[in-house]
């Protein structure tokens, strides 16, 4: 039986760039990703702030396009436009993006088990015992902290007291051939429930078009295309795919021996459902706190804690103003959001304001001034 350091559940990028963050320490780390090739068929928008390629190291190859501006739209289509000096995110293909992640930790010395689907995990005094399978039956292997960084896969938080989001959303999204695809447009409340759909030029005419919704997500999106963009669209119907997104901060994350990451552990923005950025993060927190662990020899839930602790106190305010955002949003009629866009396009120094608060991963001081300006319309 093989036994590591630590072995990462999850070969996304958040699992794959711990991996690689504890083996580049000298760590001994196994990884096991279920399917037998990453980045495959990954449900993402895939827009990524530019700010995180230099914080992470990421893959700079896999970048499709570059996003200097946004136009928002109300219900009735009046339009707020975002430009900025230079380019504040980006589009990439998430296969090459996964790759490159994985691909790091590799080089660095991972133990990668690719197509090995992790059944179940045992917590004992000394080591924790992890059952794989690939379909040839099950293999184990041990390892003294299991990082968990399965996605919106929790089929192993139960048996391992870690706790769930408390609320998920839906995500549908497909890609088409679309005129006028310059710019990415976000339509606001289009949808029922405080939802939002979008339409993200990723290379040449094709564009990524999709919605955060609380539920019914594939007949909103249809609607969307049809009435929305108002047919143009090229070709058939297209392709839809559809994934729940963690909503919210689990009561839990950690726990003896082992301790969850990226969307495992609802490190997920409430505002937009990224997760990448968010996760990256809380990642490099993980790496921190495992190893002050292993050196000091307690890797009990005690000896953990202070992940939590941390990850909490660097995104828990985001997490918890984006929530109460989302309802405040949800309980918006059309005429109301055409009145705040109004007010807005009205007032150039709210809009100079507003400007000043953006920034594509911290989304609380533009919640916080947003809601005060625009209590009079809710």
């Amino acid at each position: 039986m093989r036994t590591y350091d630590i072995i990462v559940i999850g070969g996304g990028p958040v699992g794959s760039y711990t991996a690689y963050q504890l083996s580049d320490l000298g760590y001994d780390v196994g990884l096991f990703e279920k399917d037998q090739e990453v980045g495959k068929d990954v449900i993402c928008t895939g827009i990524v702030g530019m700010d995180a390629f230099e914080k992470f190291d990421l893959p700079r190859d896999a970048i499709l396009a570059e996003m200097e501006s946004v136009t928002f739209l109300s219900p009735s289509h009046l339009a707020l436009d975002y430009v900025a000096r230079d380019p504040f995110a980006c589009v990439i293909d998430r296969a090459k993006f996964d790759k490159g992640i994985l691909e790091k930790a590799i080089s660095s010395g991972t133990d990668v088990h690719l197509g090995k689907r992790v059944k179940q995990v045992e917590i004992g005094k000394d080591s924790a015992r992890v059952g794989t399978t690939n379909g040839d039956g099950l293999t184990e292997a041990r390892a003294k902290v299991i990082v968990v960084a399965t996605g919106v896969n929790y089929q192993l938080h139960r048996s391992l007291g870690l706790g769930l989001p408390p609320s998920f959303l839906l995500a549908v999204q497909t890609e088409a051939e679309v005129k006028h695809s310059d710019t990415t447009e976000v339509y606001l409340n289009s949808l029922p429930e405080g939802s939002f759909a979008w339409v993200v030029p990723c290379k040449g005419p094709v564009a990524r078009i999709g919605a955060l919704t609380k539920s019914g997500g594939l007949g909103h999106l249809n609607r969307f295309i049809e009435e929305r963009l108002d047919n143009g669209h090229n070709g058939g119907p297209p392709k839809v795919a559809y994934k729940p997104i963690a909503h919210g901060m689990p009561d839990k994350s950690v726990g003896d021996r082992v301790l969850a990451v990226g969307e495992a552990a609802g490190q997920v923005k409430t505002t937009t459902g990224g997760g990448i950025f968010y996760g990256l993060m809380c990642s490099e927190i993980a790496v921190h706190v495992i190893s002050q662990a292993l050196q000091k020899g307690d890797l009990s839930s005690t000896g953990l804690a202070d992940y939590e602790k941390m990850w909490n106190s660097a995104i828990g305010d985001e997490l918890k103003l984006g929530c109460r955002a989302r309802n405040i949003a949800s309980s918006l009629s059309h005429d109301q959001l055409d009145s705040i866009f109004e007010f807005i396009q009205r007032h150039k120094t709210i809009r100079r304001l507003i400007k000043r608060r953006i920034n594509f991963d911290y989304h609380c001081d533009l919640l916080s001034i947003g809601m005060k300006l625009l209590r009079p319309f809710i």
